[in-house]
């Protein structure tokens, strides 16, 4: 999670920068034991799951290189080494992989979705875009989808976009807070400081030490005059 300049009043640019500088991009798992028929390659993506699972992202990859080479044709091996490579912050090598195992299975809606996520972050966003709509018409539409294309949406400036995608992510996921303040971010663009303000309050409601959350509601509260309150949650952050 994951990622726009304009001219605004100074309280308000500063939220944007906020933005730009915590807009998360998630990305799912293919966190399933492998049964394809092949022992070594299977007995290899699995001990590469475990490690991922646990978040030992440099550690997996050896071993899904493994089970790879043992079976090419395996787009869950690939899925997997791309996210332990995008984890750490290698998103060009985790979209290599992404593509490879779009290739082998073009209806794999985790690779797609997980390539959004990577170009999301490393851009070409409208790329981005492309993958992320099209993982929302395989899947029917998931809360990962419309938030990670939400935020490719953000980092092209469109929040006329982003912000009905961020609606479809919190209506799919009521605990999302990253949509909540995601949404709270694009609101302001619109002329929508009431709006932001209940999105922040929200995202305060289901994660009272959620830092971003009080910082950007303190900048909100300061463009509506309400200063006490603004540093209050800006003491709180």
């Amino acid at each position: 999670m994951m990622d726009r300049e304009r001219s605004k009043p100074s309280h308000l640019s500063t939220l944007v920068t906020v933005a730009i500088l915590t807009v998360l991009c998630v990305t799912l798992g293919g966190l399933a034991w492998a049964q394809t028929g092949n022992p070594a390659a299977d007995e290899a993506y699995n001990r590469g799951t475990r490690l991922l699972d646990e978040g030992r992202y440099r550690e997996a990859i050896p071993h899904f290189d493994q089970a790879t080479r043992l079976n090419p044709r395996d787009p869950d091996a690939y899925l997997n080494r791309g996210n332990a490579h995008r984890m750490p912050g290698q998103h060009r090598r985790a979209i290599e992989d992404y593509d490879q195992a779009n290739r082998l299975d073009p209806h794999l809606v985790r690779a797609r979705g997980n390539r959004c996520a990577a170009h999301s972050d490393l851009g070409p966003y409208e790329r981005a875009i492309v993958d992320c709509s099209e993982a929302i018409r395989l899947s029917g539409g998931t809360a990962y989808a419309y938030y990670n294309r939400g935020v490719a949406y953000m980092n092209l400036g469109q929040f006329d976009h982003a912000i009905p995608d961020f609606d479809h992510a919190t209506r799919q996921d009521p605990r999302d807070t990253e949509a909540d303040i995601n949404r709270s971010i694009a609101r302001p663009e619109r002329g929508d400081l009431s709006g932001a303000q209940a999105d922040l309050n929200q995202a305060i409601a289901l994660d009272p030490k959620h830092a971003r959350a009080y910082a950007n509601r303190g900048l909100v509260r300061l463009l509506h005059w309400q200063d006490a309150e603004g540093e209050r949650d800006f003491a709180t952050a």
